[in-house]
């Protein structure tokens, strides 16, 4: 079961008003996974959001076939996410379209939630929700630049590799 006090120890939702975690609470289920277990596909529809409670997930992306396929490269870890932090940003962002993989390292424990359901809270609550939109923006961000810095340094090893 997943409680108000639980929600609030995790950044995304620090500080939010109790009647809004108790919504978010509602919609949440506790789910795990087990080491190397798939949680989601890139390009699959996004329904859920997900908070990690324990564990390491690793997430990945398909690289277009002009990448580093000639390497035999089709896939790369583009970031891991920790305890605490959300991922499955998909399902609260149009066109909730999955844009990774995102598969486990270790056995995991989640919060799972509905992101249509969490979006329709949110926008019962317009200021937590712009708080929780401007956390998640920063979330996406984030793992943007991890994304591209990830992929700049394998083109660039591939490339020394050529060279050498």
């Amino acid at each position: 079961m997943v409680t108000v006090e639980m929600l609030q120890g995790f950044h995304i939702f620090s500080g939010m008003d109790r009647d809004v975690l108790e919504s978010v609470a509602r919609i949440s289920t506790v789910r795990t996974y087990n080491a190397m277990e798939q949680c989601m596909t890139e390009g699959e529809k996004a329904e859920n959001l997900f908070v990690l409670v324990k564990g390491r997930m690793i997430v990945k992306r398909h690289l277009p076939q002009s990448w580093l396929h000639a390497e035999g490269i089709t896939d790369a870890v583009v970031d891991t996410v920790h305890d605490g932090e959300v991922f499955g940003w998909s399902a609260v962002v149009q066109p909730t379209t999955r844009t990774a993989s995102v598969s486990c390292a270790e056995d995991c424990e989640v919060i799972v939630m509905s992101g249509n359901e969490l979006v329709s809270i949110m926008d019962k609550h317009p200021e937590a929700g712009y708080v929780f939109m401007k956390r998640l923006a920063a979330v996406i961000a984030a793992r943007l630049a991890r994304t591209v810095e990830r992929l700049s340094t394998m083109t660039a090893e591939v490339e020394t590799f050529k060279v050498m």
